[in-house]
């Protein structure tokens, strides 16, 4: 999102189009699981759910940045659904991993 950023981009929130492709389509699926597994989490006193779910949205995350070229991507409102996309999954992230009561790292 920095580099994005850098090279002129906006962060202005713009719409998340519909997937393309089976690796958006998933990171998208599992982060609308987020607040069903709260929920189900809060009522059975279960943390360990919380990390299983981070775990499992960081495998659909690391997919999809891998498989997908984000800022070579040509068509501007394709691209910058991409970024929205990956904004929502790093808040998402920040709040599961707050909930946990560590820090994650601004980069890996």
């Amino acid at each position: 999102m920095n580099r994005y950023v850098e090279e002129g981009g906006s962060l202005e929130k713009t719409k998340i189009l519909a997937p393309t492709s089976e690796y958006e389509k998933k990171l998208m699926q599992e982060i609308a699981m987020f607040p069903e597994m709260m929920t189900i989490a809060y009522e059975e006193l279960a943390p360990h759910k919380v990390c299983a779910y981070i775990y499992d949205l960081a495998n659909s995350f690391n997919k999809f940045y891998h498989e997908t070229k984000i800022l070579a991507e040509e068509d501007k409102d394709k691209k910058e659904s991409y970024i929205q996309l990956l904004i929502l999954a790093k808040e998402v992230f920040e709040v599961g991993i707050d909930l946990l009561g560590f820090e994650a790292p601004d980069r890996m």
